[in-house]
């Protein structure tokens, strides 16, 4: 009976930290998620700068591309932008898988990593 109570308090204890963790993932997930806009109303604004204006027509047509010749589903992904002003984007792609995700940027200018923080390219 004692072994069994360590253990639930082990479990508990350590669900908290993910409890923290999971809560931290969230936040900044929301966060991303408010500060995205479409990247065509992007594209319009008078004030981005040329730089990340040939970046985002970029990807649009690389998402038109894989749309149309690869056949790849024509949904919502790469169609939004947030700069959530660090000077930072996180990569992360699944071990041997062919996709990625890029969290953050739509584009990066090197190659992808798993895990792993990369210096924001010197644009904005």
């Amino acid at each position: 009976m004692k072994r069994l109570a360590a253990l639930g308090a082990l479990l508990f204890v350590s669900g908290c930290a993910s409890l923290e963790y999971y809560a931290q993932a969230v936040g900044g997930h929301l966060e991303v998620m408010r500060l995205a806009v479409p990247i065509e109303e992007r594209l319009r604004e008078a004030d981005t700068p040329e730089p990340l204006r040939a970046k985002l027509a970029r990807v649009l047509v690389i998402r038109e591309f894989a749309s149309r010749e690869l056949a790849l589903p024509d949904n919502g992904s790469y169609r939004r932008y947030a700069d959530i002003g660090r000077p930072f984007v996180v990569a992360a792609s699944l071990r041997f898988r062919i996709t990625a995700a890029i969290a953050v940027t739509p584009t990066s200018d090197g190659p992808s990593w798993s895990g792993t923080c990369l210096p924001r390219p010197n644009s904005p």
